[in-house]
């Protein structure tokens, strides 16, 4: 395994990005270098002499000569990073107006990307880093441990830029703003040298709907199912999901169950739930739930997905993939009015038209200020949806997908007195959100994609 942990991370302008890397790379106790703070320092050096963004030898003069640096803050100010000009601190300057409205021009010239790219790509080597910009998974990283493209809609970004300009005290509006971004899109998009794009190995994370909080979690989530290769063992994903927790200022919310040592929840094929982490080595081909909880202010979230290590075949990707579209399905039920027989008899009309069974002996549950709150979940209706719970405002829930391959009867899969698994032996699997019942619908708050 490496034993470093390089993350790359894109996407539209306000998107979230640099927020996302910079908390990121604060919980998991790594580097965060912001690559487009090298431009804008660039293209401050170039305006201070006069220098325009179409005279190219003279912009490629003024980088010969720059010593640009991103450094970071060496204690608690408010910055993510700081970026030094010939060794002036200018962080306060590269957000200036002029400078927003040049660096796109700049940022485009393709001798002026191949010598940043090469100094970024000597700072990286070796190290631990989230890094974020352009061209960062394509050029610089890309043999990234994990690419990420956040996006947003047109909207939201626009938002998000017009809260960051009226906390520096900029007069804007947000017809201004929308304009803004359109206009830096189509230049990102449409540049001769590595046009913004998201790349075929990126995974893509939609954040109209969530905060900054979301985002990051979803993120650590997304990383954990990505370290599960083959040749990794239970524990080591155990400890790091432990220190991720941690580092998020939360505690296992596992723990406070009675007896339960452990983070997470390890499962492999035809293991259903409450599996402990042991020094078992993932192989290829194998399924792998992961189940993790954390308790955040006093609060417990719990969630799971499924995954296949390495390459899968047909039978297994379809097997997954009936899950995860049947807790899409079972979220959407979750609105005010409805009932919780309404949840699950989506997630069991859905697994049996595939032909495959409920784990009927498991539910969701209520989640809270305890791990296991009233009411059920089930994964299968047992009257009438109207003699179920109503769903109210407010409301939080665990909501569950636990099926088998084969029938949905489990035992104990040995001797620890945990781990659960299907009697038949068939493979087994979990998808799980928590969620909050809305007044405009659902809200997912341990959303991946």
């Amino acid at each position: 395994m490496k034993d470093t942990l390089q993350i790359a991370i894109d996407g539209p302008v306000a998107s979230g990005s640099s927020t996302t890397a910079a908390q990121l790379a604060e919980d998991l106790g790594i580097t965060f270098f912001n690559t487009g703070a090298m431009y804008r320092a660039l293209t401050l050096a170039c305006l201070r002499q006069g220098v325009r963004p179409h005279e190219v030898r003279r912009v490629l003069e003024v980088l010969q000569k720059a010593t640009i640096t991103v450094e970071q803050p060496s204690h608690a100010n408010g910055r993510m990073f700081i970026v030094r000009l010939n060794s002036e601190d200018v962080t306060p300057f590269i957000h200036a107006p002029g400078v927003s409205q040049a660096v796109p021009k700049i940022a485009a010239i393709p001798e002026v990307r191949e010598v940043m790219v090469a100094r970024q790509q000597a700072f990286v080597k070796g190290k631990s880093v989230v890094m974020e910009g352009r061209d960062i998974g394509l050029r610089v990283l890309p043999q990234a441990d994990l690419k990420i493209y956040l996006t947003a809609t047109l909207e939201e970004r626009a938002r998000r830029r017009l809260v960051q300009y009226q906390k520096k005290g900029i007069e804007k509006t947000l017809e201004e703003v929308l304009a803004d971004i359109k206009d830096r899109d189509e230049q990102d998009m449409s540049r001769a040298t590595d046009p913004l794009q998201k790349l075929p190995d990126a995974w893509e994370l939609d954040t109209t709907n969530m905060n900054q909080e979301q985002v990051v979690e979803t993120i650590k989530m997304e990383l954990l199912l990505r370290l599960s290769q083959p040749g990794v063992s239970l524990i080591h994903l155990e400890e790091r999901a432990t220190i991720l927790i941690a580092r998020s200022g939360g505690t296992p919310s596992f723990r406070t169950v009675p007896g339960y040592e452990w983070a997470t929840c390890l499962c492999v094929n035809e293991q259903v739930v409450h599996g402990i982490p042991t020094a078992y080595k993932l192989k290829d081909g194998d399924i792998l739930t992961i189940d993790i909880g954390m308790v955040y202010k006093g609060l417990h979230t719990d969630t799971a997905w499924t995954k296949i290590v390495g390459s899968g075949n047909k039978e297994k990707e379809q097997f997954l993939n009936v899950g995860e579209q049947t807790l899409w399905k079972a979220i959407d039920q979750a609105n005010m009015g409805n009932r919780i027989g309404d949840i699950s008899q989506t997630i069991q009309t859905m697994i049996e038209m595939a032909g495959y069974s409920v784990v009927t002996a498991l539910t969701g549950h209520g989640v809270g200020r305890q791990l296991h709150e009233a009411p059920q979940v089930p994964g299968i209706l047992k009257g009438p949806p109207d003699s179920t719970p109503e769903l109210v405002d407010g409301e939080t829930l665990a909501i569950e997908v636990i099926y088998a391959q084969g029938h949905g009867d489990i035992v104990y899969g040995n001797d620890d007195g945990w781990t659960l698994a299907t009697r038949d032996r068939s493979l087994s699997a979990v998808f799980e959100h928590t969620i909050a019942i809305g007044q405009k619908g659902p809200i997912i708050l341990t959303k991946g994609e």
